[in-house]
């Protein structure tokens, strides 16, 4: 432990203890010229730490002018205050004269320097702190960025991997159909793949003359179409039974019933000698297309003005 002690300095270079530095402390001293003729006096004041002398530290000094060596005397009263200052008297017989000076604390220097270490390390540490505190945050975010960026690159690689598996599939495959369309024509014989064809020949067409064609009509026997015969004969019986049948006259109109084969182009030709005013009796009708009507329907036609 660091224990400080206040010294005078004497003239032969030795020192001289002038108080423990202990709260509380008072020390009288009377200090007597030793050389003769001595104008001046000065009176140096150190502290010595664990009575390590070589270490001596100047804490503080008193200086009488103009003395008279023969008849001066210098007298110390020296104490330790409650907050650890030193306060030394001083007065000088010859002359009259006195002084004081006030010693800080011994161990002021380390104290600071303690303090100011303790302080330094303390903003040191908050300083530490807040700098982890503030970077935490931003690896943190970088963190999390980084994390995000890496999950984005997972899903891109894994899509990438199924569209590059895929293509691989479709590959394989059309790798696979290739071989088999191979397989299949190397198992065909050459003479089936290559058939000889022979060369088509086209006849001329003879130049058939009218007396040619006629003679040909002559020769070759004409079968009797007994079909077309009796479709004629049932046209000509649906034309007889589908007369038009008149079935109501007034002075207005003329009601009858449709049979098959008529047309309203034949109705107004028949009714007004012009087959153009087939309007007329479909306009009375409320016939939307003339060009369609039916069999059994009654209309009316109107009488030509």
């Amino acid at each position: 432990m660091k224990k400080y002690k206040l010294y005078i300095k004497e003239a032969d270079g030795s020192y001289n203890k002038l108080l423990d530095y202990k709260i509380g402390e008072t020390n009288s001293t009377t200090l007597i010229c030793a050389a003769n003729n001595q104008k001046k006096v000065e009176i140096e004041f150190y502290k010595i730490m664990n009575n390590k002398k070589s270490k001596a530290k100047l804490v503080g000094k008193i200086t009488f002018k103009n003395i008279d060596s023969d008849k001066s005397e210098i007298k110390l009263e020296s104490s330790v205050k409650k907050n650890g200052k030193i306060e030394i008297k001083a007065s000088e017989s010859s002359t009259g004269a006195e002084t004081n000076i006030e010693i800080q604390k011994l161990n002021t220097t380390n104290s600071t320097i303690v303090l100011t270490v303790i302080c330094s390390i303390l903003l040191a540490t908050l300083l530490a702190l807040f700098i982890l505190f503030f970077f935490g945050l931003k690896c943190e975010r970088g963190h999390s960025y980084f994390k995000e960026l890496k999950i984005q690159k997972n899903i891109e690689e894994e899509i990438f991997t199924q569209e590059f598996e895929k293509e691989e599939i479709k590959k394989n495959d059309i790798e696979k159909e290739i071989k088999e369309d191979i397989e299949i024509v190397e198992t065909i014989p050459l003479e089936e793949i290559i058939e000889p064809t022979e060369p088509e020949i086209i006849e001329p067409e003879p130049n058939i003359t009218e007396e040619t064609s006629k003679e040909i009509i002559i020769e070759t026997p004409i079968e009797k179409d007994n079909t077309a015969e009796q479709n004629a004969t049932t046209l000509e019986e649906n034309k007889e039974e589908n007369k038009i049948e008149i079935v109501e006259e007034t002075p207005e109109y003329t009601k009858y019933r449709l049979k098959y084969g008529d047309t309203l182009w034949d109705l107004a030709d028949k009714y007004y000698d012009n087959p153009f005013d087939f309007n007329e009796i479909a306009k009375l009708n409320n016939i939307k297309n003339p060009d369609k009507i039916y069999a059994d329907t009654i209309i009316e036609v109107p009488k030509k003005k």
